[in-house]
């Protein structure tokens, strides 16, 4: 009786099993990696930074608001002339034009003044303006008090040359000092007012902000009514003024300058998500070259060399 003999030769069945599950294992391998690239790629567009960066604008907006409204608070002085006028006109023994002319500086500095500083809040950014506007009326308020410091409040009608040389320069050091005071509140207003709108533009409560920074400027006279009766020294009142609208504003500086640097990592990182996006799509395209329903797909994998800070390094496929 002979025995059965196997054929071991594989027949044309068997290799087109085969074929089929080397085919479904490449494509299931094909589909593995395209899961891949997309988790990564869900990763890599939605990064913890951002939702981060969300929470850290949302409590900078109200400090934004903050620091704006006290920019305007010490941005009004002008309108607190008339609180010391008459104790300035008697301190420098001065007649009435002469008091009219400097209120008349403080206006001119600060109405006239709006479109150069606006031009500069336009092309330098409220943090520059911010310096701007502390220096100018700090100087503005110490150029008043030096004058101020300058006369004991005798008589200036001598009639020696040295007496009206020194009284010319005491009411040149308050015409210059007036009309800084002027522009850089103005200045300062500007910038926080400017930043206040961009920051709400387009929301619903940009109105009630905008009103805000209005209204801290428009009680800023009430502020200089009340100091002045605080302190009973004109020379001490000027400087005190200069510091604090020095300090407030230098405050905001720094406010306002990591508003910028939000603003322009913003930029980068829409950047960095576009180069991420479109080597993504790269990748999730290209897979299969030779054909999804070949026996041998050859997917294609993107990658992206991203740096600590979120840069994009570089990108390829493989």
């Amino acid at each position: 009786m002979k025995r059965p003999q196997f054929d071991n030769t594989p027949s044309a069945t068997n290799i087109n099993h085969q074929t089929r599950q080397n085919h479904n294992t490449s494509y299931t391998m094909a589909s593995n990696i395209n899961q891949e690239v997309n988790n990564v790629s869900t990763s890599l567009l939605h990064p913890p930074t951002h939702h981060h960066h969300q929470f850290r604008h949302r409590h900078h907006i109200p400090i934004l608001l903050s620091i704006s409204i006290l920019i305007g608070l010490v941005s009004g002085t002008l309108y607190g002339f008339g609180r010391y006028s008459l104790t300035l006109k008697e301190h420098l023994n001065i007649g009435q034009l002469q008091v009219q002319r400097f209120g008349i500086l403080l206006d001119s500095g600060n109405y006239i003044g709006h479109p150069l500083t606006g031009y500069l809040y336009d092309r330098y950014g409220p943090r520059v303006s911010c310096v701007g506007a502390a220096l100018v009326v700090c100087c503005g308020y110490g150029a008043i008090a030096l004058a101020v410091a300058s006369t004991d409040g005798s008589s200036n009608n001598g009639n020696n040359n040295n007496d009206d040389t020194t009284n010319g320069m005491i009411m040149l050091l308050c015409q210059i000092g007036f009309f800084s005071v002027g522009f850089g509140s103005g200045l300062g207003y500007i910038s926080g007012l400017g930043s206040v709108t961009k920051e709400f533009l387009g929301k619903p409560t940009l109105g009630r902000a905008v009103a805000g920074v209005a209204t801290g400027y428009g009680l800023s006279s009430t502020l200089v009514g009340i100091s002045f009766h605080r302190i009973s020294d004109l020379h001490g009142f000027f400087l005190f003024w200069g510091v604090l609208v020095a300090v407030v504003n230098l405050v905001g500086a720094v406010v306002f300058a990591k508003e910028e640097e939000e603003e322009e990592e913003t930029e980068e990182m829409l950047q960095d998500k576009e180069m991420m996006r479109q080597a993504i799509i790269m990748a999730s395209s290209s897979g299969g070259e030779r054909g999804s329903h070949g026996p041998f797909p050859r997917p294609i994998c993107g990658a992206v060399l991203v740096a600590k800070d979120g840069r994009i390094l570089g990108k390829g496929k493989s």
